[in-house]
Parts: C-alpha cells; structure tokens; sequence
C-alpha cells in the first residue's frame, strides 16, 4: 500500500497496515506501506484522522476491485465452486477467494490469477490528478508464459 501523504508518527502506517491485511486476508507481516513520495497518489494533508478516514476509504474501495477481479477469474476456471456467486458473497482469506457463507467453497489466489495467465493485478491511475478522485478501476497484467 502507498500514499503521497506523510506522517510525524507511526499512526498511518499501523491503520493502512491493519485495513490492508484485513481487506485482503492477509496476515499483517505481509503488507507493506510506503508514504510520502509525491509521485504516488495523494491524499489530505495531516491533521486529525483526515488521513486515516480518506486512506482507508482508498484501501477498501481497492481492494473490493481486487477481490471483483479475481472473481471474475475465477468464474473462467472449470468446475469453479464459485461460478455462480456475486462479488458481495466472496471474500479474500488465507491466499484463497472463498464464499463467505461457505468456507469450504474457494479457490485458491495463485489459481485464479494462473487461469487468466495473470501476473499481477494493477490499479489503473485516473488520466489526470483532480479533488474528486474516480473509483478504480483494475487490470491485469498477462504473462507471455504459462
């Protein structure tokens, strides 16, 4: 996770952390955050909880594109246990995409992303920097291999 904002404590960091892992299904050690270079997108200055509210909305809102992406992928593998459930009955955990009233009904991560022939999947940036920012939108990036 990263943002142009900085920040004279380690508040930011643990909150961006936190929301990470949680939204993703990942253990906290996995995440990684990296603040305060301009090139990166922005958020409002310090001061308060402005930070935290605004980079957290942005953690959140990504990783639901994410976890849609990842969905639609996995709907393409054959015999998918999740064929027929909608993004808001999927959710990330332990490295697998699984049905939240269903556990057992998942699919692995790795997997999803190897039946697309993906690599990674990115955030797009918006075409210009505005106050309003747009809701992301995602891609993925295919491998030439499989």
């Amino acid at each position: 996770m990263a943002c142009a904002t900085s920040d004279i404590g380690t508040g930011t960091y643990t909150i961006m952390a936190q929301v990470a892992a949680d939204m993703l299904g990942l253990p906290l050690d996995n995440i990684s955050i990296k603040l305060g270079d301009s090139s990166l997108p922005q958020s409002p200055v310090e001061g308060g909880s402005w930070i935290a509210t605004s980079v957290s909305n942005g953690i959140v809102t990504t990783a639901g594109a994410i976890r849609d992406e990842l969905l639609r992928l996995a709907k393409q593998m054959p015999n998918s246990p999740l064929a027929n459930a909608a993004p808001d009955e999927v959710a990330l955990a332990d490295g697998r995409l699984v049905s939240k009233r269903d556990a057992s009904r998942g699919v692995p991560i790795a997997d999803a992303m190897r039946q697309g022939a993906v690599d990674r999947i990115e955030q797009e940036k918006p075409p210009t920097r505005s106050r309003t920012t747009p809701a992301p939108t995602t891609r993925t990036r295919r491998t030439l291999s499989r």
